[in-house]
């Protein structure tokens, strides 16, 4: 994770599916309610109807392994298709009900309460060799204050790819998964390194060679650049073009530009292209950054091109919206796969 990601690791805890299912059964199991009949025969789940059921530590063990999860609809078993995608979902809603019932077994403020947990860790958990006791306790006593719901999880963006040896597996997206590994960072989530972006550049300006120049100057910064031309046009202010869903690597390329630049949205585009035209106003490429929110780049919320009806010097218009808004991509989990529902009104599983 430090290596691949940039995130710093300070302390682990380990617990193996013995010390899981011996927690769970150490605060009477973990009541979940179920709004269908779900189950694996792989990993050995059977939930045969639907309602509460408290999980004991083999079934909630069996629960949070279920990659080959069936459910029952209309009287037949159907299968999720999703894998370990699934799993994952279903594993983060166990945490949070979890949380809910070890906060509802233990008194984090007393310590007879608190030590019997710390018994129970001792016995099942391991953690690594620099996270001292009295730094655990705290860690625990600010975890008792947590009510699972209140948790916050992240899932980083995945394709389907295959491998040159033919394996099916998950390639991440690394410009969408950026705002989600700066949180973990403690760094701004619309900072993007310019080594994931190319760009193509179009002198707008009519300066000779500014294209050219302009090219050059992005390379040593990080940036790829594809293509290097000429604009049909001139254009007034410098601005960056981009594909839908390429904002964040736009934003990464206007602030290396002395001065700022709109940001616009182009739909002709090509998936994750973006195009650096400068304008009248353009001066030079910056070897050091503009803040992420910097009022100097500018969000125009209508998509066009210098031909198209905005003006013969190119000049993008905005709608009426907020030209200075900033777009921060939803970096928390959006449910994938088949999970427990829930309960009906005024029906709750006891915790």
């Amino acid at each position: 994770i430090r290596d691949d990601f940039g995130i710093e690791i300070n302390h682990y805890v380990e617990i193996d599916f013995k010390g899981f299912q011996g927690i769970v059964d150490t605060v009477g199991g973990v009541p979940m309610y179920f709004d269908r009949a779900m189950r694996d025969t792989n990993s050995g789940l059977y939930v045969d109807s639907p309602g509460c059921v408290t999980l004991d530590g083999e079934q909630a063990l069996a629960f949070a392994r279920a990659r080959h999860l069936e459910y029952m609809r209309d009287g037949v078993w159907r299968s999720d298709p999703t894998g370990d995608l699934g799993r994952i979902s279903r594993q983060q809603l166990f945490m949070r009900r979890m949380f809910d019932r070890v906060a509802s077994q233990v008194s984090f403020t007393d310590v007879g309460s608190l030590n019997d947990l710390l018994d129970v860790a001792i016995e099942y958990v391991t953690i690594d060799r620099n996270l001292e006791l009295g730094r655990a306790i705290t860690v625990a006593q600010q975890f008792g204050t947590f009510e699972g719901e209140s948790i916050v999880t992240h899932s980083l963006p995945v394709e389907g790819y295959t491998t040159a040896g033919g394996a099916a597996v998950l390639r991440y997206d690394p410009i969408e998964a950026m705002p989600i590994l700066n949180v973990f960072r403690t760094e701004p989530q619309l900072d993007l390194d310019p080594t994931l972006v190319t760009v193509q550049v179009a002198n707008g300006s009519g300066a000779p060679m500014q294209a050219t120049d302009t090219a050059e100057a992005l390379e040593p910064v990080g940036f790829t650049v594809e293509i290097v031309a000429d604009a049909p046009e001139t254009w007034d202010r410098t601005t960056v073009r981009f594909a839908p869903g390429a904002e964040l690597a736009a934003r990464s390329v206007a602030r290396h530009v002395a001065g700022g630049a709109d940001l616009v949205e182009d739909p002709t585009l090509g998936e994750g292209e973006v195009q650096l035209v400068t304008g009248l106003d353009f001066t030079a490429v910056a070897a050091q950054p503009l803040a992420a929110d910097d009022p100097a780049i500018v969000v125009v919320t209508t998509s066009t091109t210098a031909d198209d009806g905005t003006g013969s010097d190119g000049t993008a218009t905005t709608d009426g919206g907020d030209a200075s808004s900033t777009t921060v991509p939803e970096t928390t989990t959006t449910t994938i796969g088949v999970t427990p529902g829930e309960p009906p009104p005024g029906e709750v599983c006891e915790i």
